[in-house]
């Protein structure tokens, strides 16, 4: 991940730059890849992003582009109270996150599977039932 150069004063840690990883900008296929990146940036850099609001604003700056822009927009209006924002804790935004864009890919799953489902020959029609 690139991020702008800034001057850390002396004895301050400083910021591993480990490989970039991709924005996200809603493809909910890459969004596990996107968050593990994400994950391991964070604990590479643990002592620099050791607030919960660090960690969610590194996260929102690479939601950028389609539904992931727009989802960000969304979820910082909703966290806005008058001109205070207050982000809550970095596992509420990351179950926020993963809800938001992982149901659509669960339903398309499902969708896959049942156009998959087909009747063995020793297979009772109550079974197949029970796995529809």
């Amino acid at each position: 991940m690139s991020t702008p150069a800034t001057t850390a004063p002396a004895g301050s840690p400083k910021e591993i730059h480990v490989n970039t990883y991709t924005p996200f900008e809603g493809d909910r296929s890459k969004l596990r890849t996107f968050l593990l990146d994400c994950e391991l940036y964070l604990l590479t850099n643990c002592k620099i992003y050791d607030h919960d609001d660090k960690k969610i604003a590194l996260i929102l700056s690479y939601l950028i582009g389609g539904d992931a822009s727009m989802w960000k927009n969304q979820w910082l209006q909703s966290k806005k109270t008058g001109t205070a924002i207050n982000l809550g804790t970095y596992a509420t935004f990351f179950t926020d996150l993963m809800d938001a864009f992982k149901k659509e890919e669960q339903v398309q799953n499902a969708l896959h599977k049942i156009h998959n489902l087909q009747q063995s020959k020793n297979m009772l029609i109550e079974e197949l039932n029970t796995k529809f």
